[in-house]
């Protein structure tokens, strides 16, 4: 009887030992808040085997600390008892550099609530710790959005990486993440030259890292000395600068190929030097493709591809795959590259008198850039308005294994027109429109965010002044920011949020403006904006 009892008591009291979440009252939603550190934060007299302990709130889940901590120069253990974390190195602290302990935001609760606010810790042997920071906010509008939307969800959580210049290299120096409201904060900085980026989730490697993810370059220059030990910054997060690379080529005859892009994309193409010299025996010879890309902001070759060009016996017909009128030319998109020709004899109108009356001028050619589509013109002025198909004689039309496109006809009324970029009349929406004061030479363009729904409206600030027609009656957050152009014969609207190779900071920009509210059919003047 008496071991029964005494069972009983070890397992009542190991049961009351076992960590992990009170069950009962109210529904637990926010993460851990840190309460104290001992010794206090940036103490100088650390010994080189003395515990940090943190304080929190709330009892800390000890899964989630392996990947929370980071300290660069010295090997540590860490334990979570209850409210307590300690901290202690495996030997002795490294006495000859500042301790810096950082902690990020997945350190949660038993309930899994992270961390709103990374953890900076600071301490020295003895020495001063410098006293460079730098503190900033990134400006991205979903989080704005989400504010002003009454959401819940929290905003994206960025990585802002610090870099030193140290022999013209960037060195990174340090990581840290933005807490709920995007700030973030590096501290005990030493005299230096500073750069400042930040990528959506984390920063690996920066090329890659700013064609898949948000991310943005601070545009100033940040030199930490004695005069200038604080600095206060912002960020405007953009989109990311896609650059693909060719994954695969896919054949469709030997000269003709879909390219595979990295993004899962794909573009057709013509091998021209196949094309030119079509002949000719490639069997058992390398091949190497780069392609000539561009994005929003600047064109790029991809990566060299080699290739060996595959046996095919192409004997499938070409096909016309649509057709769109385009201003003074009706073009007719074909399923491969053909054979070039320039004719007055092969397409024609059917008179209601059975008279065919030929179409002079249609011509199809292989256009200088091998990635555009295969296009045969067809001039079609106002007199054809009335006709409803176009024939045309196949025999004539053949790709370079001589298979013949079969005679048909077109049915005009499958054939797209250009959209039209006016403003849809449907929205009967408002005007918004103001002047920009500002020192700026270069051109600028004024967005305009949609409180409600997201949504942007980008416009040219021309004679220092912006306006946007008939757009969606709401409330609108406006920004200003400078044009971002390389080719004069391309015009983006798009924020540049900078490069990593070769290295360009972003475009300047303004804060948000507003919120400022337009109502349907009515013209909102006067909304002027300083922007230095």
């Amino acid at each position: 009887m008496k071991t029964i009892f005494k069972v009983m008591m070890l397992y009542f009291f190991f049961s009351c030992a076992v960590q992990g979440p009170i069950p009962g009252g109210e529904v637990d939603e926010s993460g851990p808040r840190l309460i104290k550190i001992f010794p206090e934060n940036f103490s100088n007299d650390l010994l080189d085997e003395q515990n940090i302990i943190l304080y929190f709130d709330e009892p800390i889940n000890p899964n989630t600390l392996k990947n929370s901590f980071q300290i660069s120069n010295s090997e540590f253990n860490v334990k979570a008892i209850g409210k307590k974390i300690i901290i202690r190195p495996k030997n002795k602290w490294d006495i000859k550099k500042a301790l810096n302990i950082n902690v990020n935001r997945s350190l949660s609760d038993y309930y899994n609530n992270s961390m709103d606010t990374p953890l900076s810790i600071y301490f020295s042997f003895g020495f001063d710790i410098p006293r460079g920071s730098v503190v900033g906010k990134l400006l991205e509008f979903s989080n704005l959005y989400n504010q002003n939307s009454n959401r819940a969800s929290k905003s994206d959580l960025y990585e802002v990486g610090l870099y030193k210049l140290i022999n013209n290299d960037k060195v990174l120096i340090s990581k840290t993440q933005t807490d709920i409201e995007l700030n973030f904060s590096f501290n005990a900085l030493e005299d230096g030259n500073y750069f400042i980026i930040a990528v959506q989730n984390s920063i690996k490697n920066p090329p890659d890292d700013f064609i898949k993810n948000k991310f943005s370059v601070y545009n100033k220059n940040i030199e930490i000395d004695k005069n200038n030990l604080k600095y206060d910054i912002k960020l405007n997060i953009g989109l990311p600068v896609s650059k693909n690379e060719i994954s695969a080529m896919n054949f469709i005859n030997k000269y003709y190929v879909k390219y595979d892009l990295s993004d899962g994309s794909h573009l057709f193409g013509i091998i021209d030097t196949v094309y030119n010299n079509f002949d000719m025996d490639f069997s058992d010879i390398t091949l190497s493709s780069q392609l000539e890309l561009e994005n929003e902001f600047e064109k790029y070759l991809t990566n060299s591809f080699d290739y060996v060009i595959p046996e095919i016996n192409d004997t499938i017909n070409p096909k016309i795959i649509s057709c769109e009128f385009n201003d003074s030319f009706l073009s007719v998109y074909v399923s491969e590259p053909l054979v070039e020709f320039y004719s007055d004899s092969i397409f024609y109108q059917s008179s209601n008198d059975s008279i065919n009356k030929f179409i002079s001028g249609t011509f199809y050619e292989i256009n200088s850039n091998p990635l555009n589509k295969s296009i045969i013109n067809i001039p079609f002025s106002l007199e054809y308005e009335n006709i409803s198909h176009i024939y045309f004689i196949g025999r004539y039309i053949k790709d370079l294994s001589n298979n013949y496109m079969d005679d048909s006809f077109l049915d005009l009324k499958s054939c797209t027109g250009k959209s039209n970029l006016k403003n849809d009349d449907h929205y009967q929406g408002g005007d918004l429109s103001g002047s920009v004061y500002t020192s700026h030479d270069n051109q600028l363009v004024a967005i305009a965010y949609n409180k409600e729904t997201g949504k942007s409206w980008e416009t040219l600030i021309l004679d220092n002044k912006y306006s946007f027609l008939n757009i969606p009656a709401g409330e609108y957050f406006l920004q200003i920011y400078e044009q971002y152009n390389t080719d004069s014969n391309k015009v983006s609207l798009r924020f540049f949020p900078g490069s990593w190779t070769p290295f360009i900071p972003s475009s300047d920009f303004s804060d948000y403006i507003g919120p400022i509210e337009v109502r349907k059919n009515w013209k909102i003047n006067g909304v002027d904006i300083n922007f230095e």
